[in-house]
């Protein structure tokens, strides 16, 4: 039996959209993480994460840079 998914992506698709659907389909996350070291690209950190909005679940997968904030995050400043 073979598998086949169909995007239709008239309007494109976000990639971290993307990368969460993988998830949702069964690539381990780990192999996602992974797969930056992988690129030679160990600056790249990539995590996933279950969210439940409203009543819909997904996986919500963040790429950054190692040591930058993400858009609309405060540093956190220990005295």
């Amino acid at each position: 039996m073979s598998r086949h998914l169909h995007l239709d992506l008239v309007g494109g698709v976000a990639g971290d959209m993307l990368l969460g659907l993988w998830i949702e389909l069964g690539v381990p996350a780990e192999s996602l993480q992974a797969l930056s070291a992988r690129l030679g690209l160990s600056e790249i950190e990539v995590t996933a994460e279950r969210v439940s909005r409203s009543s819909l679940a997904a996986t919500h997968v963040t790429v950054r840079v190692r040591g930058q904030r993400l858009r609309g995050e405060t540093a956190k400043i220990t005295l």
